[in-house]
């Protein structure tokens, strides 16, 4: 059932007792908000101290965005290459931003779910895809290629109940799933085996 731009679980949507998306589940945007964007440039590593470097370049990009005529012009202002400072992809855009009291980096800083997008994602322009020659369309991180291809719906469950008893905000969620410390610490702890369906 869809409510608002989150989906509440109903009675046949749980396995073992933990709510989950039926279909069209993936890592990169969970049920409850929490977004990853670890391969939203490929030198997302460069700078993973200071979530403010990547709030900067996030509300630059959205600034770019609402001052462009349209996305072709947004997408060609950068080289697919040419990422911020600090490492992230320059299409990712902040969307429906909450009233902000005060300054808005901090203000942006204290949220641990930030409408985080991609402007040339089909999602936001009504499925035509703009992604092409921008970045990789088939890259999947490790996690993400273990939950779609390999994993059943129980292990699943496991994991995004693990995610969310992590309480990440979506800097540490991303940096976690760049590096698949969250997935490997989902099998040491011993939740599941990696083998299981």
């Amino acid at each position: 059932m869809k409510v608002g731009n989150q989906i509440r679980m109903t009675s046949e949507n749980k396995v073992s007792g933990i709510s989950y998306v039926e279909k069209g589940t993936n890592l990169c945007r969970l049920p409850n908000g929490l977004i990853c964007i670890g391969c939203c440039g490929f030198d997302f590593a460069k700078n993973l101290n200071s979530k403010q470097d990547f709030i900067k370049a996030l509300v630059k990009s959205t600034g770019e965005f609402s001052i462009s005529k349209e996305v072709i012009s947004f997408k060609k202002r950068y080289s697919p290459d040419d990422l911020h400072d600090c490492g992230l992809c320059r299409q990712l855009i902040l969307k429906d931003l909450p009233l902000i009291k005060g300054d808005l980096i901090d203000s942006l800083s204290d949220l641990k779910y930030l409408p985080i997008t991609c402007a040339l994602h089909p999602a936001e322009n009504n499925g035509e895809e703009f992604r092409k020659g921008e970045c990789d369309l088939d890259f999947m991180c490790e996690t993400q290629k273990m939950f779609l291809e390999e994993w059943g719906d129980w292990t699943k469950n496991k994991f995004i109940k693990f995610v969310y008893s992590k309480d990440l905000d979506w800097f540490e969620y991303s940096k976690k799933m760049h590096d698949n410390s969250l997935v490997k610490e989902f099998f040491d702890i011993g939740i599941v085996s990696k083998y299981d369906k």
